[in-house]
């Protein structure tokens, strides 16, 4: 969703909840590099819509998607956004 609105930034919010009154503080997640193939496999699945678009076919004719040129791009794509998350998270 972030992605199809050209957002520069996606934040999602969580209250954390603690028995102890006096707990204070924040908690901040990034997606790591750990979990790189389950995310490749998440934007091979998310961007699997492409072939519901009119005229796909021919939009996207030259497009693999397991090609290496689109692997290494997705993976610099990523790399950059844990880059800016990380920056922004500290």
């Amino acid at each position: 969703m972030a992605n199809s609105n050209n957002a520069d930034l996606f934040i999602s919010i969580h209250c954390d909840s603690f028995s102890k009154p006096s707990v204070r503080g924040t908690s901040t997640f990034i997606m790591g590099l750990s979990k790189s193939n389950a995310n490749f496999n998440i934007a091979k699945r998310e961007n699997s819509v492409i072939e519901l678009e009119e005229n796909s076919e021919e939009v996207y004719k030259d497009f693999d998607p397991n090609s290496t040129e689109s692997i290494m791009l997705l993976n610099l794509t990523q790399k950059s956004k844990i880059d800016n998350s990380a920056i922004l998270a500290f």
